[in-house]
């Protein structure tokens, strides 16, 4: 019987610094067709603040139990797992500097504007949004498995099983606003918060100082006001210089959803050996029912439904009629037969050759069989947005593995394999264009959305070379390379997730009270799929130095330390696989973890 419940709060402040809109080029330096350094006069810069109180919750049962006879073996397991979490309350803020000079390099990345964002007095009010996202996830499963020891021919056992799942995931989505009008004839809210804090050096906005950012970039905008949160949250939620705080509160649509999975499995084995020949043959039938709701408002143009008691008046804002809101579903279900085999040839004591075949299958994520929609920023040309896709089949693949194994020694070995997949779908995006409401100026305007769609398959072949040796004294070395040849049947596509490069390297001691192990992993470039903005979004090389140690401090009682990411490397993506186009990087730093576990 396991029983797990974590508990973790996760409140946060995002700031981000932006410029817009660059028009003026000329005297940009370009490389690759892209402009990547460049000075700009009269441009908007804007800090915004994104503040977040959010949290996680994670309950999970699982009971599995074993029955033995000479006749069978059965294994029966049952379990429930839920968790909700996510952002409770969100209350972001932007202030511009209208008018200003910025410049940027992205070859040695950098930003720099005048006036600097650590200069609260030439910020001025620019808008103020918030709502909330919470989310939960459940699923109840069982599974049985039974063995038969047998003797046919060559057959030594027959193993059956099934296996069942019920999860949901959903995904809640409200808007704050607070520029509306309430009905008591007062100005909107948030006019009356920018007439009494004009800038972000008024209202002790800025009472917690200047923030300096460790950040893989350089230039002033890595030396920001470090905006006073609890001050924003008191403004914004309770009132300011004598006037009570009122907000609308709305229903997002799009953002919210629904996603119900039901899958079977059966599953057939039957386990050979003979002479120097063993493997297993198996067949399996799954059988799976999604179903995506989401919120159709086909006709309104409008997606925000008031929801508020404070002041319902604000609900002929931008409420689409009721009637035409309806929550509707959409099914999506499928079955499919997955056979394999697996052999394995004892060339003598020390040699063997392994060959497998399989066919195989992959869900998509909940998330992208949502029927969910975002947009992003609306105030800039071209707006684009993400969207999910509830008819999104699982890619398959027909899947072979050839290999030769030789060992050393007892703790050793040297492997070469060969592999191929033949894969039927990958994951493609697809565009529409639909209206979506600009606050600012109370307007509708055209969003470019990508959502997944499948698309044409394609194949991968590769072969990999392994070596494992362990010295008398505990010492160990252990090496693996892989080198990855990827095609897709569309020549206009990319292969996603695939390096043509990877290796990992280790070195490692063990005895009776000591583990020790130190890891270099290292992959080449890979597609990562669409960005938002609708671009194709590349990783760039990224290799990185982790670390386990564990003590065995008694019989049954360990101490275990790991750490990843030594070297703080850093994460750097690009776009449209072209180097010169930085997109984002990332320094997520060292993690450190320790833990103790008593086993009786």
């Amino acid at each position: 019987l396991n029983l797990l419940n974590s508990k973790m709060d996760a409140d946060n402040q995002n700031a981000n610094c932006l410029i817009w809109p660059i028009t003026d080029i000329s005297g940009a330096t370009i490389e690759n067709g892209s402009v990547v350094a460049n000075e700009s006069d009269s441009v908007n810069v804007g800090v915004n603040w994104i503040n977040r109180v959010s949290s996680t919750e994670t309950k999970s049962y699982n009971f599995e139990t074993r029955y033995e006879t000479d006749v069978f073996t059965l294994t029966g397991i049952v379990g429930y797992t839920e968790a909700e979490g996510g952002t409770f309350r969100e209350t972001s803020w932007e202030y511009v500097a209208a008018g200003s000079n910025a410049s940027f390099d992205l070859t040695a990345p950098s930003l720099v504007s005048d006036p600097a964002p650590s200069d609260a007095s030439a910020f001025t009010a620019g808008w103020i949004w918030g709502g909330s996202k919470p989310t939960t996830d459940e699923e109840t499963y069982a599974q049985v498995d039974l063995v038969f020891p047998v003797e046919l021919g060559a057959f030594n056992a027959i193993k059956v099983g099934a296996k069942v799942r019920d999860a949901e995931r959903s995904q809640d989505r409200l808007a704050y606003s607070w520029h509306g009008a309430p009905s008591n004839g007062a100005g909107g809210y948030m006019w009356h918060i920018f007439d009494q804090c004009p800038n972000l050096a008024t209202c002790g906005l800025d009472a917690l100082g200047v923030q300096s950012v460790d950040a893989p970039v350089g230039g002033n905008f890595l030396d920001v006001v470090k905006q006073n949160r609890a001050v924003m949250e008191e403004i914004a939620f309770v009132g300011l210089n004598g006037r009570p705080a009122t907000y609308a509160i709305w229903n997002n649509l799009p953002e919210i959803w629904t996603v119900e999975e039901k899958i079977t499995a059966l599953y057939v084995q039957g386990d050979f050996e003979s002479d120097s020949i063993s493997g297993n043959l198996g067949l399996r039938y799954v059988d799976t029912s999604q179903t995506s709701g989401g919120y159709d408002y086909t006709g309104s143009g409008l997606q925000l439904v008031n929801v508020s008691e404070i002041d319902p008046a604000w609900a002929a804002l931008v409420s689409p009629p009721t009637d035409t809101v309806n929550w509707t579903t959409v099914d999506n279900d499928y079955s499919e037969i997955l056979p394999s085999v697996n052999i394995k040839y004892d060339l003598n004591d020390d040699m063997a050759l392994r060959f497998s075949a399989a066919r195989v299958m992959a869900r998509q994520n909940q998330a992208s069989l949502s029927a969910f929609e975002t947009a992003g920023a609306l105030n800039v040309p071209n707006p684009t947005g993400s969207a999910g896709n509830p008819l999104l089949k699982p890619t398959f693949a027909n899947q072979y593995d050839l290999s030769y194994e030789w060992y050393l020694a007892e703790a050793s070995i040297v492997s070469v394999a060969y592999f191929f997949k033949d894969i039927s779908s990958y994951i493609g995006t697809e565009t529409y264009v639909d209206a979506r409401l600009r606050e600012e100026d109370n307007t509708m305007v055209d969003v470019t959305f990508n959502k997944p769609t499948n698309a044409q398959g394609g194949n991968v072949t590769g072969l990999e070379l392994a070596a494992t040796h362990t010295f008398d004294s505990g010492f160990g070395l252990t090496a693996n390379y892989t080198y990855t040849d990827a095609e897709t049947d569309d020549p206009e596509a990319y292969t996603p997730g695939v390096s043509e490069n990877m290796y990992n390297l280790s070195a490692f001691y063990e005895n009776d009270l000591l583990s020790a192990r130190v890891m270099y992993n290292f992959r080449t470039d890979w597609y990562k799929g669409k960005h938002s903005n609708g671009n194709d979004l590349f990783n760039d090389d990224f290799g990185q130095v982790d670390a386990t140690i564990s003590f065995n401090l008694m019989e049954g009682l360990s101490l275990n330390f790991e750490a990843l990411n030594l070297t703080d490397e850093e994460i750097t993506e690009y776009a449209d696989d072209n180097e010169s186009r930085l997109m984002s990087m990332y320094e997520d730093g060292r993690r450190f973890t320790a833990g103790i576990r008593y086993t009786f």
